[in-house]
């Protein structure tokens, strides 16, 4: 039962947060800091209306709820309170704030770069077409972080819990 504790711990606290995050209003804690933060890096100036973010690129870009990124919220805290954590929640809620700004950042920069693909296929990839690789754009910038994070989990100096490949096995 040991050896599987971190998973355990990681999947319910990423179902206990995305049902937290799923919210409206816990929501729009990350869909406005990320759509003003993509406004930045996109170089475009952006307006909070209603229950979305607008930033006049051309073609328009809006960030509705559902580009809020807290379903990768959910998973890296999930993450980072099984496996780096364990059982210490203190230490679990101190690295929350850090897991909302890499959510942060991750969930604007994906937000970009989908935005980029969107220019570019304007009138060449079939609609369709361009809202799975929208899709793919996403799983692949959020995969990327969640390996780098694990890289990261993994090399951590450990002295009483051993690294992630030991408590897994």
């Amino acid at each position: 039962m040991s050896k599987y504790l971190p998973i355990i711990i990681s999947s319910g606290l990423m179902f206990l947060l995305a049902a937290i995050c799923s919210i409206d209003a816990v929501a729009r804690l990350l869909q406005i800091p990320s759509g003003v933060l993509a406004s930045y890096f996109l170089g475009a100036p952006a307006v909070v209306e209603d229950h979305m973010v607008r930033i006049f690129t051309n073609p328009l870009l809006t960030v509705n709820p559902a580009c809020s990124g807290v379903r990768f919220f959910a998973f890296i805290a999930g993450l980072g309170g099984g496996y780096w954590c364990g059982k210490h929640l203190l230490r679990w809620i101190a690295l929350l704030p850090l897991c909302y700004l890499i959510a942060l950042f991750g969930n604007s920069a994906r937000i970009s770069m989908a935005w980029q693909f969107r220019r570019f296929a304007g009138g060449r990839i079939p609609e369709w077409v361009q809202e799975y690789i929208h899709m793919g754009i996403g799983m692949v910038c959020f995969l990327t972080i969640v390996a780098a994070l694990l890289h990261w989990i993994n090399h951590q100096p450990r002295t009483a819990k051993g690294n992630i490949n030991e408590t897994i096995r």
